[in-house]
Formats: C-alpha cells, structure tokens, sequence
C-alpha cells in the first residue's frame, strides 16, 4: 500500500485552528530554552525520565539509533547540569521503555532495536549503571516499545512495535529480566507506535496502535491473559507517528511519584482515558475523547504550531488543574505548549527553539522546584555545533519556561 503524497514544505500558520468546536488563539514567537544542549550519541530517537541511581533527583535515558548505544544522563538537581555516560545495545535503537523487569525495586530500561532486530534489556543497578541481561529477537525491525502487565501476574511486560512485518509482539515477563513466553498479533499498514491503558474500564490492559500507512489506529482490547482483538478502527491525520495514552498501571509513579508524573489524559476530567495521535504527515494531533467501552467519539484536530511534529507529551504546565499538551515539531525545530481549559479546547502559550530535528520529548521536575520541566531530543543540533544533544526546557509553572538571556 504506498503512501499517501504529503503537502511539500513548511506549513506556517499564525493562528490555532479549533475543528468542531475547538477555538483559536494567535501564536507567539518561538523562544531559546535558557539550560545549555547537553550532548549525547549520534542520532537520537527516543528520551525517557528515570530515576535510575535512587539520589531523588530525576535522571534521563536517551537511545542513539546510529552510535548504537544509549546514554544515561543522571540529574545534579539543578536542572541544568548531568553527568552523561552510555551503554551499548543492538543496532539502530529506536524506542526505550522504563520498567522494573527483575522486580528489585531498581529501574530498567528495555531497548527496540530496529536494524538488528530485538530487544535489548538493560538491568539496573541502582546505581546509575546498568548491565545487560541479553537481547529478545524479535521480528523484523521492531521500533518502538511500552511497559505493562498484560496477563496480570504482578510481572511487567514488553509491547514491541514492529513495522517491517506489521505486527505487535508482547513479550511476557517471569520477574527475573527474562520474557520467556512472546506472542504476535497483526495489526495495521506499517505501524509506529503504540499506547497502553485501560480504555473499556475492565482493569485490563489495552492497547492503541498508530498505523502511519493507513492513517487510523487501531484499539485492542486486552483479555488479561496476554491477548489482544480488535475493538475498532478510528480515522487521524497524515502519517501518524506516535500514540500518547499511558505509561501502563503508573508503575514510574509508584517508583518516584513526586518527580516524574506519569500522566492518563483525561481532557474532560471525566474519570475516563482520553487519546492523543501525532500526524507528522499532516502537522497536526488529533484528540479523542474516551467513552469508556473501547471507543471513542470523533477525532478532533489541532495544529501544533509546528511543521512534522515527532512526539507529544501530557502534563499541567500552568497548574491550573486542566491536561496541557507539549508537542515535538521536527520540521521546525522547535516545541510548541498547548494550554488545556477543558474537553478538547486548547490555546498555543509559547513555541522554543529548541535544536535541531527535535525526535522525542520526556517530562519531570529536573530542578525540583515543583513545576514540570520538559527535555528534548535533537537528532542534529544547530547549537552550539553540529552534534546530537537534548534540550532541558525548565517550567516556570504558569505554562512558560525559562528562556536564554
């Protein structure tokens, strides 16, 4: 099935268009984050937030799809300032996942990685180190990967995207950093990423997976064994890239509740799980609003100020008690915060420049300060030379961030 043609260019657009029923606000002009780029290995595609050497002070994991490893990035708690060193893993990383995969209360990490086809556990020692506790081959090209629990063990398990061989792998976890048991289940046209949460309020894990090819994803209801079917299809934008729903049953939560907030988006404060894609394709999101059974109503799009956004995330950046939105926009090399007042309304605060090529976003409070800070991967960065790097964006807890002087 080939791709549908995309509009060439750069979209540049002064205003937020609100589709049915979403308003509009004019943009601002985009700022430079105020922390210096920290440099990582080449090519990043993917960043999370951990805290991985137990000091309370958040710490970052970002994978490096072309120097085939993945930095460990540990916070000094002044936001701005890491200690940077890295781990080897398969070849051309694309997605990276927290988890406790041996159940020693220390946080892992498990690696997709798409040339050599597997993924890569990384066990942690609660020191800021990790060793590896081997690869799982999988697939063809696996390039993404969630955490949860889908048979219901008490044991975290691995979703793995692969895009090559359009399937899902879920790979069932013993509490040791082994998966002995894996299942593959089919999805759509070339699939890039999938959510996990619990969409028919069963308290069992779902799934959501983005199908670039097909422009739609697809909602999967778990059975709590482990297995998966289809619930229904749901129509989005150009190329969607990333599906934001959940970080699985709020494992990161109960591991560091005040430093990184694991976020369900509920945009209506109705008690029911809300979704997020990312149309790189079309340089928008759209936003669905849960029904509680598996389904959602319409699609509602907005314009992320941005051209190719890559990656999205959820947090409450003015503390006002309504979900915001900050959106990775590659094409423009920049990140856009979108500012929630309820349901699906939304209004543009501010835009950063904040590298070049800008691939993943992770949120946390790095300079514990108690307002949600936002870090960014750069595949190439315009500063202060060509090299890859991440970009820290520092909250000001009223829906700015710090901006270079």
């Amino acid at each position: 099935m080939s791709r549908k043609s995309l509009a060439a260019g750069v979209l540049a657009f002064a205003f937020l268009v609100f589709v049915g029923g979403v308003g509009y606000e004019q943009a601002s002009q985009s700022q430079q984050p105020s922390c210096p780029p920290i440099a990582v290995g080449v090519l990043p595609s993917a960043i999370v937030a951990g805290e991985f050497n137990k000091d309370a002070i958040p710490d970052l994991a970002v994978a490096n799809h072309s120097s085939d490893n993945v930095s460990i990035l540990l916070g000094s708690g002044d936001g701005c300032t890491f200690s940077v060193s890295s781990v080897g893993v398969g070849e051309g990383p694309r997605s990276i996942a927290v988890g406790d995969f041996d159940g020693n209360g220390t946080q892992d990490l498990a690696v997709a990685n798409e040339t050599s086809a597997d993924v890569a556990i990384l066990l942690g020692g609660g020191n800021g180190a990790f060793r590896s506790a081997g690869s799982i081959p999988i697939g063809e090209g696996p390039i993404y990967v969630a955490v949860g629990d889908f048979n219901r063990d008490g044991h975290q398990d691995i979703v793995a995207v692969d895009q090559i061989s359009d399937d899902i792998f879920i790979l069932l976890g013993d509490n040791t950093g082994a998966f002995p048991e894996i299942k593959r289940f089919d999805v759509g046209n070339r699939p890039s990423s999938v959510a996990v949460g619990d969409f028919n309020r069963d308290a069992k894990q779902d799934l959501v997976i983005a199908n670039d090819l097909d422009d739609n994803i697809h909602v999967l209801l778990g059975d709590g064994e482990g297995n998966f079917e289809l619930k229904g299809t749901f129509k989005v934008g150009l190329g969607p890239g990333h599906a934001v729903q959940s970080f699985g049953f709020g494992f990161l939560g109960l591991i560091f509740p005040q430093l990184v907030w694991p976020v369900q988006p509920d945009f209506n404060r109705d008690g029911i799980q809300d979704l997020i894609a990312v149309n790189k394709g079309s340089n928008d999101i759209s936003i669905f609003i849960g029904k509680g059974d598996g389904t959602f109503n319409k699609q509602r799009r907005l314009k992320t100020h941005g051209n190719a956004p890559s990656a999205v995330i959820i947090g409450d950046f003015d503390r006002n008690g309504f979900q915001d939105i900050a959106v990775a926009n590659q094409g423009t090399d920049n990140a856009s915060v979108l500012l929630g007042s309820g349901g699906t309304s939304f209004r543009l605060r501010e835009k950063y420049d904040v590298g070049d090529d800008p691939s993943s976003i992770a949120k946390a409070d790095f300079n514990r300060d108690g307002c949600e800070d936002l870090a960014i991967a750069n595949r190439h960065s315009d500063f202060p030379q060509e090299a890859s790097n991440v970009a820290i964006l520092l909250g000001n807890c009223d829906g700015t961030f710090q901006k270079k002087t």
